[in-house]
């Protein structure tokens, strides 16, 4: 069978989202011709460890020579829903500290050359077909493309969501942005073909680019859920005394659960509803202005929030909540969260608040929930009162499943492999 290697910083049991991506396309592409071979980083020292994914067929070969050991990983861990803790805005300060001392693309850009001489090594060990770069880091993309330069393989670059399109962007130092532009066009139009996980993303990367390289360049694969995990998951349980909002992930910046908060107190004080028997729960990081508004609304009896557990637990949990609660980042809409696919799986009722979208397109095709602005809190407390009245009626949702199908990691792997095929000849 021919192989891919594929460049990937993260990948489970490395309890970060960025590597199930990469996981999920491993696991399925030898039953569909292809041999992975994978280039990942050691899971740190201290790190939290996610063992509720099966590992990779042992047949698969990972080399976990990403991050040298004279490289130092950055301590800034505001990313880790492992570590319990509030995200407090960032003070004017540590936000001119930031501009100030900004790396272009990313810290791990001065390891370019080295990674890539290692690179060519495995691709003439392995006799490697076709290269797959995956982000964030972004600078996995420079790897990619230096490979490409030393081995004249085909490069596939993953994006997952926008770069230089990206809301962080706004934030980084002028100087900053114009490398960040100039390296992603560099490697984009070196690459042989470019993915993203929304079709939003591949429209405006189709417009960014028009007239450098051809329209096929862009494709979409969305993110998916592994069907093998639904097994794992326990039925719903509908005898529940507790009416369970949940959420799974870290709130930050935009992303924050102040509309559910706010629909509970109009719930509350408008529509005078008494809701003792709700429970709003956060798997990750809250941000401390959730948590204020929660004290001065006297909501804390029912918010509750504790870090992050493992993938399977988590969904386990998500499975017997009433309202999964997915939020996109603010106004964003060239974003869709990949929880969204795993949030699938459960069976229970999804809650999203977010601009109209691919997004929320997805969910009222799947029908597997609801969605509303930010702003639609009388809108959004009278659902919640509605589902309520469900809940407490034990009234059961209906899921078409061949609805939500086509986002099954085996569905979204075959369209991987017609890349890769293509690719190859």
């Amino acid at each position: 069978m021919p192989k891919v290697l594929m460049i990937s910083k993260y990948l489970p049991p490395m309890f970060d989202i960025g590597g199930k991506r990469a996981y999920k396309f491993a696991k399925y592409l030898p039953s569909l011709g292809w041999t992975p071979v994978l280039f990942v980083a050691k899971i740190p020292e201290g790190k939290a460890i996610d063992d509720s994914l099966a590992p990779l067929d042992e047949k698969i070969k990972i080399y976990h020579e990403y991050i040298p050991t004279w490289f130092k990983e950055s301590q800034n861990n505001l990313s880790d829903a492992t570590i319990q803790r509030h995200t407090k805005p960032k003070s004017k300060l540590s936000l001119w500290l930031d501009r100030c001392f900004a790396w272009p693309v990313d810290r791990h850009l001065i390891l370019s050359l080295r990674n890539a001489w290692v690179l060519k090594k495995i691709v003439e060990q392995e006799n490697i077909s076709v290269i797959w770069a995956t982000s964030a880091p972004y600078s996995s993309l420079v790897f990619g493309a230096l490979l490409k330069w030393l081995t004249q393989k085909p490069l596939c670059l993953d994006l997952r969501d926008p770069w230089t399109l990206n809301f962080l962007e706004k934030k980084r130092p002028n100087w900053v942005k114009t490398i960040n532009q100039w390296v992603e066009k560099k490697v984009i139009t070196y690459a042989d073909q470019v993915l993203f996980t929304a079709e939003s993303t591949t429209n405006a990367y189709r417009e960014k680019y028009k007239g450098l390289v051809k329209e096929n360049h862009f494709q979409t694969i969305t993110n998916a859920f592994d069907p093998e995990i639904k097994n794992a998951i326990h039925a719903r349980d509908i005898s529940q005394d507790q009416f369970r909002l949940v959420h799974f992930g870290n709130c930050y910046g935009p992303r924050r659960l102040i509309a559910i908060l706010e629909a509970l107190v109009y719930l509350r004080d408008k529509m005078h509803q008494n809701i003792d028997r709700f429970e709003l729960l956060n798997l990750g990081k809250i941000s401390d202005e959730d948590l204020e508004f929660a004290q001065q609304h006297q909501l804390l009896h029912i918010f509750k929030f504790q870090r992050a557990v493992p993938y399977v637990q988590g969904l386990e949990i998500l499975a017997q909540a009433q309202l999964q609660i997915l939020m996109a980042y603010g106004d964003e809409t060239l974003f869709i969260p990949a929880k969204f696919f795993d949030y699938l799986l459960t069976g229970a009722k999804i809650l999203c608040i977010s601009q109209p979208s691919e997004l929320t397109q997805y969910i009222e095709e799947t029908q597997t929930g609801h969605h509303f602005t930010a702003d639609q809190i009388e809108d959004l407390a009278r659902f919640m009162n509605q589902e309520y009245l469900n809940f407490q009626n034990k009234i059961k949702i209906s899921i078409d499943q061949a609805s939500i199908d086509r986002f099954s990691a085996i569905e979204t792997t075959k369209q991987f492999v017609k890349i890769l095929d293509s690719l190859q000849k």
